[in-house]
């Protein structure tokens, strides 16, 4: 009876894998089958519904954390990694393959290329993060420090997307670069690490132009301080480089340093502050967002935003001041007014009638002809505004402005608008202690509203008007008389029927 039943078991088990090898067998034949008939997707992870994206520097911090929260939600990760421990962790989750690379080895990138190439599933996008620290005074720093810096946080994030583009391409994806709020603050002790910095946001600047035009969205992410082990790793460097040389001009600054960076290790990367989960949701709505954002400024604290964002203002306004080209303030305001709606996103670039509108608003607004607005009828027809600041002495800084000295006294006049016929035109005038003697008829009828000062006309038959601040008056062309004032600013309007004078 054993035997039996041990003969009709091994009998059913010769079965089971007969009927098994058939079913793989035409499995095989049905994939073969429709491989031929159906037509092959031109972008692989449409295939499979599950888009793909490469981390840098993915081992620790803001790439960890994003390389698992991306994997969670369902997209398939390739982390970059350079030790094999972290390789091997990497590769114990769910939708993640670990990849091993290192940025400033060429020869890994294009390894890196060639194993996601061969997995098939395409590559939707690519997250520049991998990134050093180094901080030193820039006169005390050795040219390696800088070279080291720049080799990671730079070259190697044009050595990334130079390689990776062809594939991003191919699937109409996205490129984000993490930046830091460091590429708009630089301090004592920072100068290397921001300049890297400040490089990334120009690389995304213009590499967001670049790939526009082939249909691939570039963003950059400026994270605040958040945990991460960067600032842990650049203090183990500190403190294992035992042969350094002291500081010549900045030994003091050097000894805090290194009390800090003990301190710091001691503590572990638990007490480097808020963990990074608000910059992996950046990365993923910058990745995926229908309507993504240029710039993610994510910062921990507000008082990280007010730092970053007014020296962003302080820079523009330094840049603004005192030349010959400088905007107003009403009209610094006047832009910020026109571009807020669409770093809302309440406007897009991508409507070609909005674009267009803010096209022509911004080459006026930029060449002034707003201002201006000398009678040219290939530009837009606008008003010619005075605003609040230009009528308290504002108007006499534009570039337009006429300086004349005569017998030791200065004059400003500035035309706001002359009109297409040149036969009216509108302004401000600043004159300093002066008398003129008009023998011959004014020339021109010209309304003047006075600012500041006044003036005693003495007409030809005698008679006096005198005209203070806040008070206005017309002087009809046919006028002569004698012009006598210590000093005013006004408004003027002039209209000429010939259009001398103007």
């Amino acid at each position: 009876m054993l035997e039996a039943m041990t003969l009709v078991s091994h009998n059913a088990t010769k079965l089971e894998k007969a009927l098994m090898t058939a079913k793989a067998l035409l499995a095989a034949l049905a994939i073969t089958f429709l491989a031929i008939v159906l037509p092959v997707s031109t972008h692989a992870h449409e295939v499979s519904g599950q888009k793909a994206v490469l981390i840098t520097g993915a081992s620790t911090g803001i790439g960890r954390d994003a390389a698992e929260k991306l994997a969670a939600a369902g997209y398939f990760v390739y982390a970059g990694a350079r030790k094999a421990a972290d390789i091997e962790e990497l590769n114990k989750i769910e939708n993640i393959m670990a990849v091993r690379l290192d940025v400033t080895k060429q020869e890994e990138v294009d390894a890196a290329v060639e194993l996601i190439q061969k997995e098939g599933r395409g590559l939707w996008g690519v997250v520049n993060n991998a990134g050093v620290n180094v901080i030193a005074p820039l006169i005390e720093a050795d040219i390696s420090d800088l070279e080291f810096l720049f080799d990671v946080n730079v070259y190697g994030v044009f050595r990334v997307t130079k390689a990776f583009a062809p594939l991003v391409i191919e699937s109409h994806g996205r490129i984000v670069n993490i930046s830091s709020i460091s590429g708009f603050l630089s301090g004592g002790g920072y100068g290397m690490y921001s300049a890297s910095k400040h490089a990334v946001e120009a690389f995304t600047d213009a590499l967001a132009v670049e790939m526009e035009k082939l249909d691939v969205f570039v963003a950059a992410v400026e994270p605040g301080n958040f945990a991460s082990e960067i600032g842990l790793t650049r203090c183990k460097r500190l403190l294992r480089d035992t042969d350094a040389k002291p500081y010549v001009y900045f030994e003091e600054r050097r000894q805090q340093m290194l009390a800090g960076c003990r301190e710091r290790v001691a503590a572990g990367v638990e007490n480097e502050g808020t963990p990074p989960d608000a910059v992996s949701a950046a990365i993923e709505h910058a990745l995926f967002a229908e309507n993504p954002k240029d710039k993610y400024l994510v910062v921990p604290r507000q008082e990280e935003a007010g730092w970053t964002i007014s020296q962003v203002i302080e820079e523009m306004l330094l840049l603004n001041a005192r030349h010959e080209h400088s905007y107003t303030r009403d009209e610094l305001i006047e832009y910020m007014d026109a571009f807020w709606p669409f770093a809302e996103g309440d406007k897009s670039f991508d409507d070609e009638q909005t674009e267009a509108e803010m096209r022509v608003f911004f080459d006026s607004w930029a060449s002034r002809s707003a201002a201006s607005n000398q009678g040219s009828q290939s530009g837009p027809v606008l008003p010619a505004k005075m605003s609040k600041s230009d009528i308290a002495g504002g108007m006499f800084s534009r570039p337009e402005t006429l300086t004349t000295a005569e017998d030791g006294r200065t004059t400003l006049d500035v035309t706001s608008l002359l009109s297409s016929d040149e036969r009216f035109a509108s302004g401000m005038y600043k004159a300093e202690k002066s008398r003129w003697v008009i023998d011959e008829p004014y020339g021109v009828d010209e309304f003047m509203y006075f600012i500041k000062g006044g003036v005693t006309l003495t007409s030809s038959d005698g008679s006096v008007t005198v005209i203070k601040a806040g008070e206005a008056v017309t002087i009809p062309k046919e006028w002569t008389g004698i012009w006598d004032t210590d000093g005013y600013e006004k408004i003027w309007v002039i209209y000429s029927a010939d259009g001398s004078g103007l």
